[in-house]
């Protein structure tokens, strides 16, 4: 990428540190062992960084739920995270970590809003171990149609070999509560009955979900819909 795309002002900062470690535009990389070990540490040790940072990123969406709005930082600041008198570089590489690129519209009046957790309904954190439900209330307060997703916490990406990576409000093999309610499954092992609800986890790897509402109304930012936290199932 340092070779092929244009630098602009913004990647300046970026292009110092990466020529601090020999990665230079037109320049062929050629670290020593010594050097890849350093460069695999330090890769190994912000990854885990950037774990343990996703458990606290954000605020509470609902007092008494664990959803969380992630990167209010990016949110407040569109993107630039310039905080008045400071760029904050930890929570701009967060951000990327989270998700692999900044939308250009999120928030009242944007295109998309997603709720983040990472604990259950007992204050728990989220497992491949378990199986869980999440209650989806009625009236989902999203213009064009919601999502849920479950993704690996170590990545950040999609479960490997998923068969299910998620579910939407357009999918319409989904059953259907008599009051317009759905009831979601998670689990290594799907739900008796409930296949067409489930969405897969795996066993020894820990995994969150998000929730996305497409083009969200009012009643979401009023906070008048509440989703409820994941249950735990036996």
């Amino acid at each position: 990428m340092v070779q092929d795309e244009p630098v602009a002002e913004r990647d300046l900062l970026a292009m110092g540190a990466l020529k601090s470690i020999g990665i230079e535009k037109g320049k062929e990389f050629t670290p020593d062992d010594a050097t890849i070990g350093l460069l695999r540490d330090a890769a190994r040790e912000q990854l885990a960084v950037f774990v343990e940072g996703m458990k606290a990123f954000g605020e509470k969406w609902w007092t008494d739920r664990t959803w969380k709005l992630p990167d209010v930082r990016g949110v407040k600041t569109n993107f630039s995270y310039i905080m008045g008198d400071y760029l904050d570089v930890d929570a701009r590489g967060l951000s990327n970590f989270a998700a692999f690129g900044f939308p250009k519209r999120v928030g009242q009046g944007g295109s998309i809003v997603y709720l983040v957790t990472f604990l259950d309904d007992h204050g728990e954190p989220i497992t491949g171990q378990r199986s869980y439900r999440l209650h989806v209330p009625p009236n989902v307060p999203a213009k064009q149609y919601w999502s849920v997703i479950a993704y690996d916490a170590e990545t950040n990406g999609f479960i490997r070999e998923s068969p299910v990576v998620g579910l939407d409000s357009y999918n319409q093999a989904m059953q259907r509560n008599t009051d317009g309610s759905i009831d979601l499954y998670f689990g290594p092992e799907a739900a008796t009955g409930k296949e067409s609800n489930w969405i897969n986890t795996t066993r020894g790897r820990p995994w969150f979900p998000g929730f996305r509402l497409y083009n969200p109304d009012t009643a979401f930012f009023d906070k008048l819909w509440v989703l409820p936290d994941l249950e735990q199932r036996k």
